[in-house]
């Protein structure tokens, strides 16, 4: 079996993938426009024809929405990822579908200090819950926990626009 992975994240208008090897990071990344789910599996079939066509061991998909069993809505988009469709027409047999703040947050435990900004407060000490957020669709949030087993548990609590504008009401009307 490969080790090689295809990473791709999707937004409903662009895709960036890589092909990595397990355990590398991306030697490159590649754009290009996708907005349905027939456009991005042609591109990214054309990319992996381009590439010699490699043997992939497996596939993970990010993309800003919430995800339905096999099947993950990108937010504000027409694109609807589905797990079953991309490993099909894809020729992969494991695919992973993950929301794209939880992405980041899983990555956390793998980057230096220098990559990451501390909010507020003294440094965490030891294994301490951490969040990834930022400006997306409305405002990206995952919470990266400890699990107190064998690593970390990530979990989405992306907000749409309209709860960001309610708690932002709800926040100024209660001071």
């Amino acid at each position: 079996m490969s080790d090689k992975f295809l990473l791709v994240d999707a937004d409903g208008a662009y895709a960036r993938f890589a092909v990595v090897e397990a355990g590398e990071p991306p030697a490159t990344v590649e754009a290009m426009p996708a907005s349905s789910l027939d456009e991005l599996i042609e591109v990214l079939s054309q990319a992996l024809a381009k590439l010699g066509g490699p043997r992939l061991h497996g596939a993970a998909f990010s993309a800003p929405g919430p995800i339905f069993g096999k099947t993950l809505q990108v937010t504000h988009a027409d694109l609807k990822l589905d797990a079953d469709v991309l490993s099909e027409r894809l020729g992969v047999a494991e695919v992973r579908l993950v929301n794209d703040f939880t992405a980041r947050a899983m990555a956390m435990p793998l980057l230096g200090p220098e990559a990451l900004e501390q909010i507020g407060g003294a440094p965490p000490k030891g294994q301490a819950p951490a969040a990834a957020l930022g400006p997306s669709t409305g405002l990206g949030v995952s919470i990266l926990n400890p699990d107190g087993f064998v690593g970390w548990r990530a979990v989405t609590a992306a907000g749409t626009p309209e709860d960001d504008l309610r708690q932002a009401l709800q926040a100024l009307l209660c001071r």
